[in-house]
């Protein structure tokens, strides 16, 4: 197969699937105030357990869906990906209750994972050599589908309601499964017996190789997540009463679009810079971007701060996952991006949870630099992070 045409397919089906999840993520904090969540504390304790519920099950899930991936293929792992998406978003639909959403979202997240199967389908269909600069673009869908996601999620629910966001978000799901069903294929052969137990004994290796890295991984997407239950609300406190909503469509969608054009420049960055003292400068001009919101005052500081911001983190996650495959060989790659996606989800998981509580209990700013510092944290120990082959 074509690999550009596999990498066109795969693009198109990312972006989909982001876009589809962000017609609903970013208002979970809204929509919780509808189905039972009294006040705005309230709203920020449940969206952070929201959030913690879906990402605990990619925690326990992810490694599993990968390791299975490396023994029957990873196409069928992104096609499960995609369609159980589709119906769990659909049932989120019919919760009455903050619980309900918790349980729905926890059972969608243990189908999930577009991302880390894409990942791993795309890197094992594209040349060795084009595998920096394809993960780049396919990081570049996500950030597309991010911006694009928000914006249009916002105007959905603003003119036609929650009930129909979380309807043309399972449309998308669906429509993305098909265009890999139909448009991307894999020539899996199967491991033999002894190929498989030599798996078992690599994943030991790619542990040891990979521990520092995904501990980084997971404080970085913890320092990140945390303002996300955190924001809508801010929004919602900065601007005029009923401008929540299609505020917050913005910031999220135009933070996600700088990320998308910094995610495009880093493919091509990872082709001369070492993926490593890349991460370090991005980790320093992020941390930056995050204390000024402490002081201020309109949504459109906000707004322009948060673009910033996601244009120095839009080159972190391509470049963790460069970095993944510098190190781990080609058959081996499920396993590795499935344990990648397990430190991310932990770090969502416990990010908005942290995030939540901080906001009910200090203040909604003091989220921001509880972030900055850990970005800090990130710069300083990212030379910690071994650079050995598996």
């Amino acid at each position: 197969m074509n690999w550009k045409k596999a990498l066109i397919a795969g693009w198109i089906a990312q972006f989909l699937s982001i876009s589809g999840f962000y017609f609903i993520s970013p208002f979970f904090p809204l929509y919780l105030q509808k189905i039972g969540a009294t006040n705005q504390k309230e709203a920020s304790f449940w969206a952070g357990v929201v959030s913690f519920g879906g990402s605990l099950a990619l925690v326990i899930f992810s490694p599993i869906w990968g390791s299975i991936g490396d023994r029957i293929g990873r196409k069928p792992m992104l096609l499960r990906a995609f369609f159980g998406s589709g119906v769990f978003i659909f049932l989120m639909s019919f919760a009455h209750s903050p619980l309900q959403l918790v349980v729905y979202r926890f059972l969608h997240a243990s189908v999930a994972g577009t991302v880390s199967a894409s990942m791993s389908l795309v890197s094992t269909i594209i040349p060795e050599e084009k595998v920096p600069f394809s993960i780049g673009i396919m990081q570049s869908a996500i950030y597309v589908g991010a911006f694009v996601g928000p914006i249009v999620g916002g105007i959905i629910v603003s003119g036609y309601g929650y009930h129909t966001s979380f309807y043309v978000s399972t449309l998308f799901y669906l429509i993305g499964g098909l265009i890999v069903l139909f448009f991307i294929k894999e020539h899996f052969v199967r491991p033999s017996y002894n190929e498989v137990s030599s798996l078992k004994d690599s994943t030991k290796g790619i542990i040891k190789v990979l521990s520092i890295f995904l501990v980084f991984q997971f404080l970085f997407t913890l320092g990140n997540r945390a303002v996300y239950p955190i924001l809508p609300l801010l929004i919602q406190n900065l601007g005029k009463i009923g401008e929540g909503i299609t505020s917050t469509g913005y910031v999220f969608g135009l933070s996600s679009l700088a990320s998308a054009l910094s995610s495009l420049i880093a493919a091509r960055l990872l082709e001369k810079v070492p993926s490593y003292r890349l991460l370090k400068i991005l980790f320093i001009t992020s941390s930056i971007t995050f204390f000024p919101i402490y002081l201020i005052k309109t949504p459109f500081e906000l707004l322009l701060l948060r673009v910033f911001t996601g244009f120095f983190i839009g080159a972190i996650i391509p470049t963790f996952n460069s970095f993944i495959t510098e190190l781990v060989p080609a058959h081996a790659r499920g396993r590795a991006f499935g344990l990648s996606s397990s430190a991310y989800s932990l770090g969502n998981a416990f990010g908005p949870f942290i995030g939540g509580l901080i906001g009910a209990t200090v203040g909604f700013r003091v989220v921001f630099i509880f972030s900055g510092f850990i970005f800090i944290l990130c710069s300083l120990g990212i030379n910690l992070i071994p650079r050995r082959k598996v």
